[in-house]
């Protein structure tokens, strides 16, 4: 786990960053990348607040301006990103810049799953032809236990890993 860098892209308010340290005891490195100033100002702010600057960071830009951190990540976080804040072109030049950035074995989190978000845009490339989708309702059900609710809003959460070019049909 020491050494890993996690990459939330659309970062918002920071959650994912701040989970990421709490739950590894700041073992763990994790960038956010947001375009809106003012989340990233106020990510700043907690991260500061909290003592977490030597393992958290927000980068104010666009992602694609951002292919080293990208291309670092062992982890890649998605929430909702690039459908509701971007014109069709940009989301189409984002998922294309994130093929061709992201690392063989880097695993992909999505929520909504990445053939959801994708499905209405003309890409050059196959979802499929790129990730591997992992199962994971064995542990969302695990975790979950009874609880249909919890179990329903984590089998939401997507888990792929990129694959090697060996790998491509």
């Amino acid at each position: 786990m020491k050494g890993t860098l996690i990459v939330d892209v659309g970062s918002r308010l920071g959650a994912v960053l701040y989970a990421v340290y709490s739950y590894s005891s700041g073992r763990v490195n994790a960038i956010g990348i947001e375009m809106n100033e003012d989340f990233c100002k106020l990510q700043k702010r907690v991260i500061e607040i909290n003592g977490m600057e030597a393992n958290i960071k927000v980068i104010n830009d666009d992602v694609r301006k951002q292919a080293e951190v990208v291309s670092a990540a062992d982890v890649i976080v998605l929430h909702n990103v690039f459908s509701f804040f971007l014109p069709l072109a940009d989301q189409t030049e984002c998922w294309e810049f994130l093929r061709k950035s992201t690392r063989p074995g880097t695993a992909v989190i999505s929520n909504p799953a990445i053939e959801a978000v994708t499905d209405h845009l003309i890409l050059s490339f196959s979802i499929s032809d790129w990730l591997e989708k992992i199962e994971t309702g064995h542990l969302a059900a695990q975790y979950a236990g009874v609880n249909q609710d919890l179990f329903n809003d984590c089998v939401k959460l997507t888990l792929y890993k990129v694959k090697h070019q060996d790998e491509v049909q």
